[in-house]
């Protein structure tokens, strides 16, 4: 579904050139979730924008279906279709309800209101989060607002979820909780995931795993 071929990334000061990633070549397949797993600060978080088509790479390319990103063109209508994202941080709306925050990412893809609202009712009884609907940012728990986050990248059914330390801010339940949604979301609407972390739990749940360590990648299964 998505190759990545021999992908650098180096930032150029006024006086140095600094090596992030060093001829990075990987594939995701469909339907599995890919694991690239590293300390902090390794380039694990730049990998995923390049592959996300956030950010350009300096060298190399990425394909999806079949089809080379043009990096140079407005690949907004892509990510909108193809690509969810979950961050560290869940980016919530806090001026509107769950319910809310998972129609308007439909709306602004172009879907009819009620239409929008049936995806993010049948999304919160699939996670067993219907009693979240009407809450407001300040009235749920932060592994709730985590899964919230989760679902919300799914509602404009894309072909892969990013998610980038998605376990970084929670507590051992809710990292538990989150991991065993991921892998429900996984097997039940045959989502692909793309996950970069430091938690080594994430290990027994993947069908590729990638190290990341001084710019390069090493695949461990």
């Amino acid at each position: 579904m998505i190759e990545v071929k021999n992908i650098f990334k180096q930032i150029n000061t006024e006086t140095e050139n600094i090596k992030i990633l060093d001829n990075i070549s990987f594939s995701i397949k469909s339907n599995e979730i890919s694991l690239i797993y590293g300390h902090s600060g390794v380039g694990k978080s730049t990998l995923l924008s390049i592959v996300g088509t956030l950010m350009k790479p300096s060298a190399g390319k990425v394909v999806f279906d079949d089809k080379e990103i043009d990096f140079t063109s407005d690949l907004s209508k892509l990510r909108r279709e193809k690509i969810g994202f979950v961050f560290q941080e869940n980016y919530l709306l806090p001026e509107y309800n769950m319910m809310e925050n998972l129609i308007i990412p439909q709306l602004i893809n172009g879907k009819k209101y009620n239409e929008a609202k049936l995806k993010a009712e049948e999304m919160l009884a699939l996670v067993n989060l219907e009693n979240l609907s009407k809450r407001y940012f300040n009235q749920i728990s932060g592994g709730e607002k985590q899964r919230i986050s989760l679902i919300r990248s799914l509602v404009n059914n894309p072909s892969i979820i990013i998610a980038d330390e998605p376990t970084g801010n929670l507590d051992e339940n809710n990292c538990k909780q989150l991991l065993d949604l991921i892998v429900k979301l996984n097997k039940e609407l045959d989502k692909s995931f793309l996950i970069a972390t430091h938690d080594s739990r994430f290990k027994d749940v993947s069908n590729s795993i990638y190290n990341l360590f001084n710019g390069e990648l090493i695949s461990n299964g």
